[in-house]
């Protein structure tokens, strides 16, 4: 599932982080627990990427489905500040699947 969703760059993290609420479906409706895996290894990624309070929140808000204007609200900033926190929060999500693929990790 690595190679499908790119988890080694940003914008593959964050399509993974858009479709949260699909992957925690599929083990019900498709009986698809690799689907668990893949969100128990992002929540690790997130623990170790060594993220910011703020990029935490912003992601939480993101894979929660909210717009760039509504986190910014809820983080009393502007869309795009929102945006940024959670570019980079990819990049650096992205940055510990690369080191977990290039160690054979994954």
């Amino acid at each position: 599932m690595v190679d499908k969703y790119g988890l080694t760059e940003g914008n593959g993290v964050k399509k993974l982080l858009k479709d949260w609420d699909v992957f925690m479906e599929m083990p019900y409706s498709r009986g698809d627990y690799d689907a668990v895996v893949m969100l128990v290894d992002l929540d690790t990624a997130i623990e170790r990427a060594g993220l910011t309070d703020k990029q935490v929140q912003a992601i939480t808000y993101y894979r929660q489905g909210y717009k760039l204007r509504e986190i910014g609200m809820f983080m009393d900033c502007s869309g795009t500040n929102a945006r940024n926190f959670i570019e980079r929060a990819c990049s650096s999500i992205a940055g510990v699947f690369k080191t977990w693929d290039i160690n054979g990790a994954y």
